[in-house]
C-alpha cells in the first residue's frame, strides 16, 4: 500500500528497477552494467521506454546494482500486469464486531481519536487485484489527507492503483467521525411483546431485534440471554418464568431487556372455541392535532386460557401531528391457535387551529462567555424559559401548548478553544422548531 508520497523524485526512479545478479535474473532483458562501477548503463529499450513512461523524472545514468537488488520484486510485479487489457479492482472491508475482515465498508463510522481503527482503513482493510487476478494491493495509493480523526464529522479516504496508463480503479470510502460523548447505548427490542406464553412440550422464543445506533448496524446476532428460576425450554414445569436478553455495543455499553414467559398445562383436546377481545371506551376517539394518543384499554378472555390480555396485539398507525382518520387494530389468539375476532377503534386527529408559534423559548444569560482554562464547565441553571403560555412537555404532557426541549454540543475545557452549546425547542402541536445557542471561549484567565 501506498500514501501520498513522501519520497523524493530519485529514489522513486528505483522502483523501475530489474534486479541484477551476475547469472541470474527474473526477467529477460539485456542489462548492462557499467565495468568499472557496476551501476546499470539503461540499454535495455523496453524497460527504458516504460521507465519514460511511468517515471519521467527517473536519472537513468547511475542505478546501482544493490538498488536494483532491494527493489527487484516491484518491477517484477509491473511485468506481470505488462498484458492486462482489463482495469484493476480494488475492494474495501470493514471489521465486525468479532474483528472478523469482511468485504464492504463504504461509509463507515468511528470514535473520535480513534487512530488504531484510522490505521486499519488506511493500510489494511482493502485489497487490489490486477485484470489478471494478481494481488497488487501494495501497489494502492490511499489519500486520506482530509480526515481529522480530532474532529467529528464527515470524511473521505480515496484508494487508487494503476495497471497501466489506461487501467486503473478508484474508490472512495466516507468516513463519519462521531464524538464519544454523544455514544448511544444500543437498542434491544423485544418481537411480539414483553410477555409470551406456550404451553409444557411447545416451547419457543419470539426473539428480539438488537441495533447500535452509533454504527447504524443490526447487532442481533451479539443478544445473550439467562433465564430465571430455571432454563425456559420444552421440558419447563407449568408457571412463570423471566428471561434477561443482554447486548452490548463496540463502544461497551451495554442494553438489557426482560419477558416474562408464561408456561401453560399441555393443551387439551377439542378446544376449537376463540377468546374474545373487548374494548374500553369508545370505537371512535377524536384528538387534537399534536395531543398525544391515549389508549383507553381492551381486555381478551378465552375459554380454556383465561385472561390473555397480556398477548392482545395492537397495530397502531396514529400520527398525532398529521390530520386525518387512522385505525387501530386488535388480535389475539389463544393457546390452541384460535384466532379472535379483530376489533378497531377510529382515531381522528383534527387539525390545528390559530396562528403558529413564536419566540417561545428564551436563553437566560449571556448569548457569549468566557470560561477559565482547567475548570469544569457549569451551565446556568435553568439554562433556558418558556415563554407563557407554553410549558415543559416533561411537566404538562397533555397541554396543547407543550414545548420540548434538546441539547446539543459540549464544553472541554483541557485546551483553549470556542464552543458552542444548541438548545432546541419543538412546539410538540405545530412542529413548530426554535434554536438559542450559547458561545463558550475557553481561554487562560
Amino acid at each position: 500500500m501506498k500514501k501520498r508520497s513522501l519520497i523524493p523524485a530519485s529514489l522513486t526512479a528505483l522502483f523501475a528497477v530489474i534486479f541484477i545478479m551476475t547469472g541470474c535474473t527474473d526477467v529477460e532483458f539485456d542489462h548492462v552494467l557499467d565495468p568499472q562501477t557496476e551501476n546499470y548503463l539503461g540499454n535495455d529499450p523496453e524497460f527504458n521506454n516504460w521507465l519514460t513512461t511511468h517515471r519521467p523524472d527517473a536519472d537513468l545514468s547511475l542505478i546501482s546494482r544493490q538498488d536494483a537488488r532491494e527493489l527487484q520484486d516491484l518491477y517484477n510485479n509491473h511485468i506481470e500486469t505488462i498484458g492486462d487489457t482489463i482495469p484493476p479492482k480494488i475492494t474495501l472491508y470493514f471489521e465486525d464486531h468479532t474483528g472478523q475482515r469482511v468485504p464492504g465498508g463504504e461509509q463507515v463510522t468511528i470514535y473520535q481519536n480513534d487512530v488504531t481503527m484510522l490505521n486499519k482503513l488506511e493500510n489494511t482493510l482493502f485489497t487490489a487485484n490486477s485484470g489478471q487476478g494478481i494481488d497488487i494491493t501494495g501497489r494502492v495509493v490511499v489519500d486520506a489527507t482530509n480526515v481529522n480523526i480530532l474532529q467529528p464529522g464527515t470524511y473521505t479516504i480515496i484508494y487508487t492503483v494503476e495497471t497501466g496508463p489506461t487501467l486503473a480503479d478508484t474508490v472512495t470510502r466516507t468516513v463519519t467521525v462521531i464524538e464519544r460523548t454523544t455514544i448511544q447505548e444500543p437498542i434491544l427490542q423485544l418481537t411480539d411483546g414483553n410477555t409470551y406464553y406456550f404451553r409444557q412440550g411447545n416451547y419457543s422464543d419470539p426473539g428480539v431485534i438488537a441495533y447500535d445506533p452509533n454504527t447504524d448496524t443490526d447487532i442481533s446476532d451479539r443478544v445473550t440471554f439467562s433465564d430465571s428460576p430455571e432454563p425456559i425450554n420444552n421440558q419447563t414445569s407449568p408457571g412463570t418464568y423471566t428471561r434477561t436478553y443482554s447486548v452490548t455495543n463496540d463502544a461497551g455499553l451495554t442494553t438489557t431487556r426482560e419477558r416474562s414467559f408464561f408456561v401453560q398445562e399441555p393443551e387439551q383436546s377439542g378446544d376449537d372455541v376463540p377468546p374474545v377481545i373487548t374494548l374500553h371506551g369508545n370505537d371512535t376517539l377524536r384528538i387534537p392535532q399534536g395531543q398525544e394518543y391515549t389508549e383507553p384499554g381492551y381486555e381478551a378472555l378465552d375459554n380454556v386460557d383465561g385472561n390473555i390480555t397480556a398477548r392482545v396485539q395492537v397495530i397502531d398507525s396514529v400520527d398525532i401531528n398529521i390530520p386525518g382518520t387512522y385505525t387501530v387494530e386488535y388480535n389475539v389468539s389463544d393457546m390452541a391457535g384460535n384466532p379472535a375476532e379483530a376489533k378497531y377503534r377510529v382515531v381522528i386527529v383534527e387539525e390545528a387551529t390559530g396562528p403558529l408559534p413564536e419566540n417561545f423559548i428564551i436563553l437566560n444569560g449571556d448569548e457569549e462567555v468566557t470560561w477559565p482554562l482547567g475548570h469544569p464547565y457549569v451551565e446556568i441553571d435553568p439554562p433556558w424559559t418558556l415563554s407563557p403560555p407554553y410549558v415543559d412537555a416533561s411537566q404538562e404532557p397533555q397541554s396543547p401548548h407543550r414545548v420540548r426541549v434538546s441539547r446539543s454540543g459540549d464544553v472541554l475545557t483541557d485546551s483553549p478553544d470556542s464552543y458552542t452549546i444548541t438548545y432546541t425547542a419543538v412546539h410538540v402541536n405545530s412542529r413548530v422548531d426554535e434554536v438559542v445557542k450559547r458561545t463558550v471561549i475557553v481561554q487562560v484567565q
